[in-house]
């Protein structure tokens, strides 16, 4: 069996970034924890791609085959906080510690870079995720909602304090 890496995407490979993010957006049909993600909207092409670009963009390969992907980028663009973005798990390596080990590198990256908080959003009722979360660290800080593609989506903004070293 193939160990899982992971690692910082490169240009060279978001051709399997898109084809990832497809995928993870039709495999959330009929699932009550997705994001309700629509590939084109959220997430584009675009976005992905200024994501490698900026080299926040990490994914986990086992093999050939992409397993998940997830952006950390500056929130505001500053070194105060860093956020996570869509963080996504294709069905096959879902309950595998992938989520962990994403979950690992934010924490080690947001040390490298000298945050002072990590930040993420979910959906309310994402229960695995929330647990996920609660898990690493991170509390419930505030809700709020946006208006994407004629539809109103509602969030959790989860925040972690970075401890003094």
């Amino acid at each position: 069996m193939t160990e899982t890496v992971i690692r910082k995407a490169e240009m060279t490979d978001l051709h399997q970034v898109l084809d990832l993010y497809r995928l993870l957006c039709d495999q959330q049909a009929g699932d009550p924890y997705t994001p309700k993600w629509v590939f084109g909207l959220h997430p584009d092409e675009e976005m992905l791609a200024d994501h490698v670009r900026r080299q926040e963009l990490w994914i986990a390969e086992n093999g050939q085959q992409l397993q998940a992907a997830m952006a950390l980028v500056p929130e505001g663009g500053s070194r105060r906080e860093l956020g996570l973005h869509l963080l996504g798990i294709i069905k096959s390596a879902r309950g595998s510690g992938l989520a962990q080990r994403m979950m690992d590198i934010m924490e080690e990256e947001a040390r490298k870079g000298g945050y002072q908080a990590q930040v993420l959003d979910v959906i309310p009722g994402n229960l695995p995720a929330e647990k996920l979360y609660r898990r690493n660290g991170f509390g419930m800080a505030d809700r709020f909602s946006i208006e994407e593609g004629g539809k109103i989506l509602r969030f959790h903004l989860y925040r972690k304090e970075m401890a003094e070293r």
